[in-house]
């Protein structure tokens, strides 16, 4: 059965709408820099299509909790879910993207059930995360540079 050009346009619009507009690196290195003109290109579209995705796929706050967009992990996990689903969609595709996105759902439908618990999120309540240790200068510095061969010594 063929499209009609009303449904085909309809669809266009939407996968527009709803396509990255960064690359997957452009956005983590404006993300690490705290490039926000960046990040926010890429994140109001992110939310249309993750809202689209949780009623798609009926998906529930225990595995994407409404404050997802304060998680790192789990807006990362959902960030590259959305690049899959776009080349999995591609007018480029053999025909096998679509199932091979559901494969890959999965695996990352565990991996953010994993997250969100952790985190301790709920349909109806945000827990902050803990801020993890990074290296900082005072903490092993010399050391470091030392193993990584910055220090200038052979």
């Amino acid at each position: 059965m063929r499209e009609s050009a009303t449904a085909m346009a309809v669809r266009e619009a939407r996968e527009e709408r709803l396509a990255p507009t960064v690359s997957v690196v452009d956005f983590y290195a404006a993300e690490r820099r705290g490039d926000r003109a960046v990040t926010g290109a890429v994140m109001e579209p992110l939310r249309d299509w993750v809202d689209w995705f949780i009623t798609r796929w009926q998906i529930a706050p225990s595995e994407v909790p409404p404050c997802w967009w304060r998680h790192g992990p789990i807006m990362a996990e959902l960030y590259a879910l959305w690049c899959c689903y776009q080349l999995a969609h591609a007018s480029t595709d053999s025909g096998a993207g679509p199932l091979s996105f559901m494969e890959r759902l999965v695996g990352a439908r565990q991996r953010l059930r994993s997250t969100t618990s952790s985190a301790g999120c709920t349909a109806r309540m945000h827990e902050d995360a803990a801020v993890p240790a990074v290296l900082t200068e005072g903490t092993d510095s010399a050391e470091w540079y030392r193993m990584a061969n910055l220090d200038g010594a052979n």
